[in-house]
């Protein structure tokens, strides 16, 4: 609409200023007495000529600016499809740098709750067992550790927080994060993992609905 109105106004003033320019030669006919020390232009041969000219310099003025109102107008377009261009490859690239984290997170964090589990499995190893074979194992199990999970846990939040289409992104994270990532003593690790698992296919799903949406968002004008 207002693209529209824009256009409606440049016609206007184009209108406006061939009805001037072809005014004034009236005009100035009108104006100039006939008892002038000028030769009366209006009874004279040099009237065709002044037309000639004034209409070529009218027509010739006309032609420029209209050339270089197309112009301006096509190089506007370009400068246009050239920002959304950006625009769309920024996007991108940022929906990229999610899923790389949102990779590293699960990675991380699995191997946390999973250390976890194995040491429950051994705090269940009968205590009879030849020591040498408990002590190996011991010595097998994984570090319980998530600092990288915290890490990116953080940063997907920062880089997110202000996104309305990550809002279920974000939701999952802190189920996993604060929540189902952990194996207490009183849990059933059965049912835990089988929690854990579902919300880390949550988590998944949400980055790829994430993904989807956010790429394919209309670009502003």
């Amino acid at each position: 609409m207002e693209k529209k109105l824009k256009s409606k106004r440049v016609y206007l003033l184009i209108i406006l200023i061939i009805t001037i320019l072809i005014a004034i030669p009236f005009v100035l006919g009108v104006l100039i007495p006939k008892e002038s020390l000028i030769p009366n232009l209006s009874q004279s041969n040099d009237w065709i000529g002044f037309w000639g000219s004034y209409t070529g310099g009218i027509l010739g003025g006309l032609c420029t600016l209209t050339v270089m109102y197309f112009t301006r107008k096509d190089t506007r377009y370009i400068q246009e499809q050239n920002r959304k261009l950006e625009e769309i490859k920024e996007k991108k690239e940022f929906c990229n740098e999610i899923a790389e984290h949102i990779s590293i997170y699960l990675t991380d964090i699995s191997s946390y709750f999973f250390a976890q589990y194995l040491n429950r499995i051994n705090e269940n190893v009968p205590q009879n067992e030849n020591h040498h074979l408990s002590q190996n194992r011991n010595n097998n199990l994984p570090q319980i550790n998530r600092s990288k999970a915290i890490n990116m846990y953080f940063l997907l939040r920062i880089k997110l927080n202000n996104i309305s289409e990550a809002t279920g992104i974000l939701a999952e994270l802190d189920n996993i994060h604060n929540q189902y990532c952990f194996l207490d003593e009183d849990d059933d690790r059965f049912q835990r993992l089988q929690q854990f698992q579902n919300h880390l296919n949550l988590l998944e799903e949400r980055t790829r609905e994430f993904i989807n949406n956010y790429s394919s968002l209309n670009i502003k004008n």
